[in-house]
């Protein structure tokens, strides 16, 4: 450090001012009350637990106190638990027997879902696994965890395994007509230029 030594021994013999003693003591009261929480408390919370005490603090005195200390809660995100119907539980045999490996591409798939925490709230993948080459060959998003999701996977899989846009055109017009939706193709216009 580069401290002079006059600057030292005048630190040292200086006496500790009574807000920087004051705000020691406070500083005990919040450790101990951030340890009991577990460290999960936040700075309102040990706020109104001091304030409980009968010792009187500000939040902003405490946030600051926390914060110059490096006191900040730890959480954990909670989990949702998959739901499995007793109905769907068993509805396919497990033919692939843990044998995870494939002769070729596009002989073994595998699926799967999974959920991801986002600021706009829970997010739904499923992909879909080509066991050759170990790559994602389908994937589908949403925000809901339904069949559609998956199906959107294994359709994209199914395209790009199959490279060809032909099918996929025959995918989409046979859904148009599903859904009794009127469409065409319109040629695009080529400008020739002189």
């Amino acid at each position: 450090m580069q401290v002079s030594k006059s600057g030292y021994y005048y630190w040292k013999t200086t006496p500790q001012s009574p807000r920087s003693r004051q705000n020691d003591k406070i500083l005990l009261q919040i450790i101990q009350a951030f340890k009991q929480s577990r460290k999960t408390y936040g700075s309102p919370r040990i706020y109104h637990q001091l304030k409980a005490k009968g010792l009187k603090v500000s939040l902003n005195k405490v946030a600051r106190l926390m914060h110059n200390n490096g006191i900040h809660a730890h959480f954990s995100i909670r989990h949702k638990q998959a739901k499995i119907s007793r109905n769907t539980a068993n509805f396919a045999n497990n033919i692939l027997d843990r044998e995870f490996g494939a002769a070729a591409p596009n002989i073994k798939w595998v699926s799967d879902t999974t959920f991801v925490w986002t600021r706009q709230g829970w997010l739904y993948l499923a992909t879909v696994i080509d066991l050759y080459s170990r790559k994602v060959v389908g994937w589908s998003m949403s925000k809901n965890n339904d069949t559609a999701l998956v199906i959107a996977a294994l359709i994209m899989a199914h395209i790009t395994s199959q490279n060809n846009k032909k099918y996929y055109c025959i995918l989409i017009k046979d859904l148009l007509t599903e859904l009794m939706i009127i469409w065409h193709y319109s040629r695009p216009i080529i400008s020739l230029k002189a």
